[in-house]
């Protein structure tokens, strides 16, 4: 155990995961160390701040460290944010600052199904979300067939970003359904399976 005074210190950050889909969080780990020894600061004061759009850093939370100079939180957020970790005040010997870290955001499509079971020939509606909510996003509703995702139909987000699609299916058996942006953007999907009667059963996973 080490406690810094007047003394250089060290600070490492890292993300876990590095990418999340909207509405997700991501794991901050960093550790504060003398750098000389390696030795993990103990007790310390461990400031976790975040870049302003300005490109000013602000804090956000204060952490101290375990026995080892670990520290650890956890962060939700819906946009690309860049964190770091800073120790002691500016112009002091055991000041220092991690490498920043960014956490990226990409667009979430949710996806629910309208009954859950359906009878050949009957239409079932595909409804959900893009968020953050987007107007005018073309999404396509698809679904899998021999190893191979198959256009069904497409429609285009309404100012909410909300949207609706149907699919009649003409055959018994399980449909196993998806809605993707047109476009190949980075919203993250959500798969359903729908299964025809007189299979029972017609749920939405993620």
């Amino acid at each position: 155990m080490t406690l810094a005074v007047g003394l250089p210190t060290s600070l490492t950050l890292a993300a876990e995961p590095p990418d999340i889909a909207y509405g997700g969080s991501s794991t901050l780990t960093g550790r504060l160390t003398d750098p000389v020894t390696g030795s993990g600061v103990a007790g310390a004061q461990v400031r976790l701040e975040t870049r302003s759009v300005d490109g000013g850093w602000v804090e956000i939370a204060v952490l101290v460290t375990d026995g080892g100079g670990a520290v650890s939180t956890t962060q939700a957020t819906t946009a690309t944010t860049a964190y770091r970790l800073r120790h002691g005040d500016p112009g002091v010997p055991e000041e220092s600052t991690s490498p920043e870290v960014t956490v990226g955001v990409s667009a979430a499509t949710t996806a629910t199904l309208s009954r859950d079971a359906v009878r050949v020939g009957r239409p079932v509606a595909v409804s959900g979300v893009v968020l953050p909510a987007e107007a005018d996003v073309t999404l396509e509703l698809q679904r899998r067939s021999a190893g191979t995702w198959r256009r069904l139909g497409s429609t285009s987000t309404a100012a909410d970003g909300s949207y609706t699609l149907g699919v009649t299916p003409e055959t018994p058996g399980s449909w196993s359904l998806r809605v993707v942006r047109a476009d190949g953007g980075p919203a993250r999907g959500r798969r359903s399976t729908c299964r025809a009667w007189p299979s029972s059963g017609c749920t939405a996973t993620p």
